[in-house]
């Protein structure tokens, strides 16, 4: 009897063999993976530090100082680690402020923190060109989907190069850990090291708990949802423990969470410059923003049709969780800033874009990305020009704006000055001390970094 072949047509992607034979196969290619994620991770944090203007790297903001560093100085390494802020835990950022206080000085600390957070960035970009290869077949489309972690359009506007926004990368790149079926038990390990710092940094790990029923009929994979469901435990009781503060402001109603999600991470796969995008929501009145998300939504559809079903669970989750996590984000810190119902698509360029939009705005990317890998699966040359030319789309949106000269935090001074102002009257007296705490502006206007004058001066 004639045994027949493979199908070579289709996305590979979804094969989990688990035999000495297959893994003596994939090894060549392993390490070939791995120096590529290792020169990605480098590359990422050097584009991630570039991106960001100096008037960014200078200067501490908001959580960074008042929370992080302050309570690093004042509760040190260990009591600081676990010591939650606005209903939950930051571990990823705590370990972050641990590392820039060790190796840097106070008053470079500024330019400490931004390079840290630039790591992270690159190690993150490294770790989804990993996680992702199990669902996507071609390199190219691999390396596109990572470098979304440094290159979305958006991200050096506030949520880059500091601690305070560090989670939204940890929740990126959790989102590919869950789906990701470990090959050895040593590599179960660390991937549930990984997720277990994502999800004790960030609150919305909760959300993706769903997910793990992709990956639960592979016994590798239950220390990850292990981790998971041990993260989200330790959120969960935090928030029990030290609730959050309840926003006064009412909830986004569905027209406003519709529109706004098209106004921001929609618009912001594309488009950096909230302004601009403004301006086309009103000359098209939403007409480009539902036109891209069109675009978007039908990619996703080809990457599911012509994948497995291993690749139709990663679309689902990409169609989802975009909408999903803008929603919480909003809701959960409900503010004017999405009343589109009400005021139009102008009002965008008052609004500007917010942080939430970021990792929805990756998802939506990833889509794209997706349906270039199945194109280009199939090997033809009619479908290896289609998939070539998604890429190309793909990076013309990520790089129309790669560098901006202007982000929330170049309209604040330097934390090198504030903080050689404040050292200066510590010692000749003339500090105003708040409860026995000299305080260092940083931005935005009302936030300090609280510390005792002789730390502030022995670790200059």
């Amino acid at each position: 009897m004639t045994r027949a072949l493979p199908n070579t047509t289709t996305d590979r992607s979804a094969d989990f063999v688990d035999d000495d034979a297959a893994d003596a196969r994939r090894a060549p290619r392993l390490v070939l993976d791995v120096g590529t994620a290792a020169a990605l991770g480098v590359v990422a944090a050097l584009v991630s530090w570039w991106r960001l203007p100096e008037a960014a790297r200078s200067t501490l903001w908001a959580e960074d100082g008042p929370i992080f560093l302050s309570q690093r100085l004042d509760l040190g390494p260990w009591e600081s680690l676990v010591t939650p802020y606005a209903g939950y835990q930051h571990l990823g950022a705590r370990l972050a402020t641990d590392l820039a206080v060790l190796v840097g000085d106070l008053g470079d600390v500024a330019h400490v923190i931004a390079a840290v957070c630039c790591g992270v960035v690159g190690l993150v970009t490294a770790l989804v060109f990993v996680l992702s290869r199990q669902y996507v077949v071609s390199s190219a489309a691999r390396v596109a989907i990572a470098a979304a972690t440094v290159l979305a359009p958006i991200a050096p506007i506030e949520v880059s190069g500091n601690l305070a926004n560090l989670h939204w990368y940890l929740l990126w790149l959790l989102f590919w850990a869950v789906l990701h079926v470990p090959r050895t038990w040593w590599g179960s390990g660390l991937q549930a090291g990984v997720v277990l710092v994502c999800a004790l940094t960030e609150v919305q790990s909760l959300l993706l708990v769903p997910l793990v029923l992709v990956t639960v009929r592979h016994r590798r994979s239950w220390p990850v949802s292990g981790a998971l469901l041990v993260g989200v435990a330790v959120q969960l009781w935090t928030s029990w423990a030290f609730p959050r503060p309840a926003s006064t402001y009412p909830a986004p109603d569905l027209t406003d969470l519709v529109l706004s999600f098209l106004a921001q991470p929609v618009m912001s796969t594309f488009v950096a410059s909230s302004g601009t995008a403004s301006d086309l929501l009103v000359e098209t009145s939403w007409g480009i923003a539902v036109l891209v998300l069109a675009g978007i939504v039908l990619c996703a559809g080809w990457a599911a049709v012509a994948g497995r079903r291993r690749r139709l669970w990663l679309v689902l989750g990409l169609v989802v969780y975009a909408p999903l996590l803008w929603a919480a984000g909003i809701v959960a810190n409900a503010s004017g800033l999405t009343e589109y119902g009400l005021n139009g698509p102008g009002w965008l360029a008052t609004s500007g874009y917010l942080r939430y939009a970021l990792v929805p705005s990756m998802l939506l990317l990833t889509a794209v990305a997706l349906a270039a890998d199945a194109f280009l699966a199939r090997r033809r040359a009619v479908t290896t020009v289609a998939g070539a030319v998604l890429l190309a789309a793909f990076a013309g949106a990520v790089l129309w704006h790669p560098q901006l000269d202007h982000v929330l935090r170049s309209d604040y001074g330097p934390w090198q000055s504030n903080y050689d102002q404040v050292v200066d009257q510590c010692r000749s007296g003339d500090v105003v001390l708040d409860d026995g705490k000299a305080l260092v502006p940083i931005a935005p206007t009302g936030w300090f970094v609280a510390a005792d004058c002789s730390t502030l001066d022995e670790r200059g």
